[in-house]
């Protein structure tokens, strides 16, 4: 065969296989640029859709940029979030170790003329801490790294005088190893000197870690552990001293029934008595409480104190006999005031001074029926 004939055999096929693979390629793009048109049309009817890829782009994006870092470093952002809570309403939380979530709880503590910032930090349940605006005194940590009290999740607060004796307590309820809880921290304070006009509150546990959980229904919340410590009673609103000794009579019986004792006496110069308490498992606590405007305050709290006492009625004298030095106590605007003195002569020659021993007082049932019904 001639290459003539050749040739034109090759092209006779060669020339249909050109042409078919050329319309399929025009099927190709025409398709493709139909369904690139559809997803165009599909896009501007779903704007989500659009917002989703841009999201999951800028993930992409800032995942490539943290593995450019230190690996070692924890670059989790959290939510910051700032609470202001006035006292005696409860605030709702969801404060929890595994979320990174921090609040900043701030409230006006009165009896300092301050404001107080409860700290609960992201994932740092131990370093809960709280502090003052204008007061160097009083900056602590609530939980003191006791890691075996502290809780899990703190899902309500509260700041209420519970206690009623003028300062300030904490309330928080959450849960510790799945199990519901609440914590009280009441507030005290050192004693009151004029000279520097000083004074600061502090919250401290009381008994350690206080939990009244045992004595409520499962699901309460702070309210409900408020109302148990309190009985729905508020501090300011008493109309008389009777009702105000009454309540405070009430939280420490709830606290340590049948161990305490009760008594009245009268320090300064007015018509309202004092009430003294022995309080706490074996009598550990001498406290004294007087009343005004519709308050009770507790303005001397002494732990641990076995000494006795004297005082001269409504002269305003309380004598610690403790040592060879001799501090005298009164009471100035319902705080505790103290002073130093040399000579005692004429105050142990004064015949009206009385001895005060708690070992006389009496129970809390006989105490209010005598004395205070």
């Amino acid at each position: 065969m001639s290459n003539t004939s050749l040739n034109k055999k090759r092209l006779g096929i060669i020339i249909p296989i050109a042409s078919f693979l050329i319309m399929l390629g025009g099927v190709i793009i025409f398709a493709s640029g139909y369904l690139f048109a559809k997803h165009e049309i599909s896009q501007d009817k779903n704007p989500k859709s659009q917002a989703s890829i841009a999201s999951s782009s800028e993930s992409a994006s800032a995942s490539e940029s943290a593995s450019d870092e230190d690996p070692e470093t924890d670059h989790t952002s959290y939510e910051s979030i700032d609470i202001e809570a006035d006292i005696n309403k409860s605030v709702s939380l969801d404060w929890s170790r595994d979320i990174p979530k921090e609040y900043a709880i701030t409230f006006d503590v009165n009896e300092s003329d301050d404001t107080c910032t409860i700290l609960l930090p992201e994932d740092r349940a131990f370093d809960i801490d709280y502090s003052y605006y204008s007061h160097e005194s009083g900056l602590g940590t609530l939980f003191s790294h006791d890691d075996e009290n502290t809780p899990d999740t703190i899902t309500g607060f509260k700041a209420s005088d519970v206690n009623f004796d003028g300062y300030t307590d904490l309330l928080f309820t959450g849960t510790k190893d799945s199990n519901e809880m609440s914590w009280l921290f009441v507030g005290e304070s050192s004693s009151y000197d004029s000279s520097y006009d000083s004074e600061g509150t502090c919250f401290i546990s009381y008994p350690p870690i206080t939990d009244a959980t045992q004595y409520l229904n499962k699901g309460f919340t702070v309210d409900d552990v408020c109302d148990y410590y309190s009985k729905g009673q508020i501090n300011g609103e008493f109309s008389s001293y009777k009702e105000g000794y009454k309540a405070i009579i009430g939280f420490y019986e709830t606290m340590s029934a049948g161990t305490n004792r009760y008594d009245l006496i009268n320090i300064n110069n007015d018509d309202i008595p004092e009430l003294l308490m022995d309080t706490g498992e074996g009598g550990n606590n001498f406290s004294v409480c007087t009343f005004k405007d519709g308050y009770v305050y507790q303005f001397m709290n002494w732990h641990h104190q076995k000494d006795k006492y004297e005082y001269v009625p409504q002269k305003n004298i309380i004598l610690q006999n403790n040592s060879t030095e001799s501090y005298i106590y009164g009471l100035n605007d319902c705080k505790l005031a103290i002073g130093y003195v040399e000579d005692l002569s004429n105050y142990r020659s004064n015949p009206f001074k009385k001895a005060v021993s708690f070992t006389d007082g009496k129970e809390a049932k006989d105490f209010i029926k005598e004395q205070l019904d």
